[in-house]
């Protein structure tokens, strides 16, 4: 048997936030929904030329509208969403226990085999792991140190999940 790693992540708001964060960067960065800001800002090109050609202003407030939303206001209303929930949830601290090593995961109580993981993702502060269900966040925070990193890594690119 190999090297287990093992972390506890303490699960509150702010890392409720911080991987809702990770997770709508990756989102905007790599997937086709990026391309719909594209839309809304051709949108604005054509709502500046009726503004100027035929004085109505309608379709350049409506797309200058979607452009500020698109680009900011998603943000914004995702990250008031979590804090109302956990506010309104009163959640203290969690622990949230999770080891992996060559052959299973294990989140609490759930054991998960490799298979049941699609695929991860490394970001810059973290590992987010994607399940049929749900999306799973390892902060390297909650690493002992960057070796046990290295090692979650090792075993990610050793079975194929990792982008």
């Amino acid at each position: 048997m190999s090297d287990t790693v093992s972390l506890q992540i303490e699960w509150t708001t702010n890392k409720a936030l911080q991987a809702s964060k990770a997770l709508y960067d990756y989102e905007m960065k790599h997937s086709l929904k990026r391309y719909i800001g594209w839309l809304f800002i051709a949108l604005m090109q054509f709502g500046i030329v009726a503004l100027f050609k035929h004085q109505n202003p309608m379709l350049f407030l409506v797309s200058s509208f979607l452009v500020v939303y698109w680009y900011y206001g998603r943000w914004y209303l995702r990250r008031r969403l979590i804090e109302k929930f956990y506010k309104k949830q009163n959640l203290k601290k969690n622990i949230i226990k999770f080891s992996c090593n060559d052959e299973k995961l294990t989140i609490g109580n759930e054991k998960l085999s490799w298979d049941d993981i699609l695929y991860a993702i490394d970001t810059q502060n973290a590992l987010l792991l994607q399940t049929q269900n749900e999306t799973l966040y390892l902060p390297y925070d909650a690493f002992k140190d960057i070796e046990d990193i290295s090692k979650c890594t090792h075993f990610l690119k050793s079975k194929g999940k990792l982008r």
